[in-house]
């Protein structure tokens, strides 16, 4: 919404391009820093990220959104704050701060919740497995999957298909390119 003078509210739509940014930020941050708690996890990181998938599972099962999308962000942000970068936990943070006040959500529109905590599943086994690579792997495929649906649906609230300059913005992050 906008505040418009002398005239009130203006329902604003959503913008593809700014969903691409946020997610194509997230994955430069969030695949390295996952590649990181992986090398580094001990058994409390493994613990900690058990317990916010099954928060999840069972949240999903009655499907309450607000307590999944809760322990959600806490499965991520265990994995940020085990690469002991404060700043960069608060910069995600931001940017999945930014992407709820866009009013962005796949829930109901194109995955469940329990299809979004499916896709924690290989986050998790391959920080159990102590594998780096396939933990920066599965996270870069959800982050970038749910970037992706985001943007599509704005796209289409919009009245058009998403443009592939956005969807390929969210894909470069995915080979370490920042253009």
């Amino acid at each position: 919404m906008r505040f418009e003078r002398s005239r009130g509210f203006r329902v604003l739509r959503r913008d593809p391009r700014e969903i691409a940014e946020v997610f194509h930020l997230r994955l430069l941050l969030e695949v390295p820093a996952t590649r990181r708690a992986a090398r580094d996890a001990g058994p409390g990181l493994a613990r900690l990220l058990r317990e916010e998938l099954e928060a999840m599972r069972a949240a999903a099962a009655g499907h309450d959104e607000p307590r999944f999308m809760r322990h959600d962000r806490a499965f991520h942000d265990a994995i940020l704050a085990a690469g002991a970068n404060r700043r960069l936990a608060e910069v995600v943070a931001g940017l999945r701060d930014a992407t709820v006040t866009l009013g962005a959500s796949t829930v109901d529109r194109s995955r469940s919740l329990a299809d979004v905590a499916a896709e924690h599943e290989p986050i998790l086994a391959a920080v159990l497995g102590g594998d780096p690579d396939a933990a920066a792997a599965a996270m870069h495929a959800h982050v970038a999957h749910t970037g992706e649906l985001l943007v599509s649906q704005a796209a289409a609230e919009n009245g058009r298909p998403a443009a592939p300059a956005d969807i390929a913005l969210i894909r470069d992050a995915a080979d370490g390119s920042t253009t």
